[in-house]
């Protein structure tokens, strides 16, 4: 009815809306600069109706698969897959939300082969586009921590904030930056959790400290130098829980060792080479290396063997190889010492350390768009053709 009055379209029926046609209108819909200057101005609109503050925006990327066949320059490809389904060809899903509401500010599709790292200067590119507006906070993930974006966005006037991949942060500069902790000598801030009843007792939820690093890159065939935030965090909950895990993990390295002593029918006895490596590869797979000390003991005995068929009564010397596992003390509280901790950077200098811990903690607001996508409402995945037939890719992909 609605659209019979806006069109001025007599006789519409139901078959007129099937998924073809639909496909079809879209299609015809999804022209890239009519669509996406369409959207700026929609959210210009949005946001001065409702008076919303622009300080936070929080990028993200997903995936959505599909049961169609790949083709050589289609937008549905293999690659690796957020859905646990790598044998499925999928698109990624960029999505950019304005905090705290979680509204959606600009969607992008592409290429499910596409890595996420170069996907975030352009969706920041977009906003910007649509918000005209510096200063703004771009919270992300550790794909978002790519130095190229980094730079784009302090190049820009605008701010950062994610965690820093393992690839550019060690594990041995890690343990580096916390040996002063160790020692005594860098104290550490302690973040409490919000009080949602006055009632309540505060309570720590991280702790951490914080240095300052210049940064040198080039933007547009220029250099550039920025400085940025390092936030040393260690999160309580993330550290026990990694603390369960490695108790878990080492009781059943322990088990596993103590079941190659076993002897009896169906068990091979292993020599001293084959327990060595029976062990290496425990000792590797529970990711308990260095933790758990083994030592190994080597029992010579004659054991007589009663004539049988052809063959005569004989005695043999056998050796037999024993393997005991036992907790190296002092590796396992280096080891517990060192798990929760994560480095944030952030080039907001108005933004402390506590501020940072909990404007990360609330990352699950753009999630909130990826479930309506996987959920009853819209429920895109798994993609089908005639959705298929009305996605669109950009072009610099």
């Amino acid at each position: 009815m609605t659209l019979t009055i806006c069109l001025k379209a007599e006789g519409l029926r139901e078959l007129d809306f099937s998924d073809d046609r639909l496909a079809i209108v879209l299609n015809r819909l999804g022209q890239d600069e009519s669509w996406d200057a369409y959207e700026s101005e929609q959210n210009r609109v949005l946001l001065r109706v409702y008076d919303l503050k622009i300080n936070r925006v929080r990028i993200d990327i997903t995936t959505a698969k599909s049961y169609v066949d790949v083709s050589k320059d289609g937008l549905f490809q293999l690659g690796h897959s957020k859905e646990h389904r790598p044998d499925l060809p999928q698109i990624k899903i960029s999505q950019s939300v304005l905090d705290p509401l979680g509204i959606p500010l600009t969607t992008t599709i592409v290429s499910g082969k596409c890595a996420d790292d170069p996907l975030y200067v352009p969706e920041i590119r977009k906003v910007k586009t649509s918000l005209q507006q510096s200063g703004v906070l771009y919270v992300g993930d550790c794909k978002m921590a790519a130095l190229d974006t980094r730079c784009y966005v302090a190049a820009h006037q605008d701010y950062c904030l994610c965690p820093l991949p393992s690839v550019q942060m060690p594990t041995a500069t890690l343990q580096a930056l916390l040996e002063p902790v160790w020692a005594g000598e860098q104290a550490l801030t302690p973040v409490y959790r919000p009080l949602e009843k006055e009632t309540e007792h505060p309570e720590p939820m991280a702790n951490g400290f914080c240095y300052t690093v210049t940064l040198h890159a080039h933007h547009e065939n220029k250099p550039f130098e920025w400085q940025e935030k390092r936030l040393v965090v260690r999160s309580l909950k993330q550290a026990t829980a990694q603390e369960r895990a490695l108790a878990a993990r080492l009781e059943k390295a322990q088990k596993a060792m103590a079941d190659l002593n076993l002897h009896g029918r169906g068990r091979k006895c292993l020599d001293e080479n084959a327990m060595t490596e029976a062990v290496n590869t425990l000792l590797e797979r529970y990711n308990v290396v260095g933790i758990l000390a083994t030592e190994m003991t080597l029992e010579t005995q004659s054991v007589h063997k009663r004539a049988y068929s052809k063959r005569s009564a004989q005695t043999v010397i056998q050796t037999t190889v024993t393997v005991r596992s036992s907790y190296d003390t002092t590796a396992y509280a280096n080891a517990v010492r060192n798990l929760g901790w994560k480095v944030f950077v952030c080039n907001d200098p108005e933004l402390n350390l506590t501020e940072s811990v909990l404007a990360y903690r609330d990352e699950y607001i753009v999630e909130r768009g990826f479930n309506r996508f996987r959920g009853k409402v819209l429920g895109i995945t798994p993609v089908h053709y005639p959705q298929v037939r009305s996605l669109k890719i950009m072009d610099d992909f």
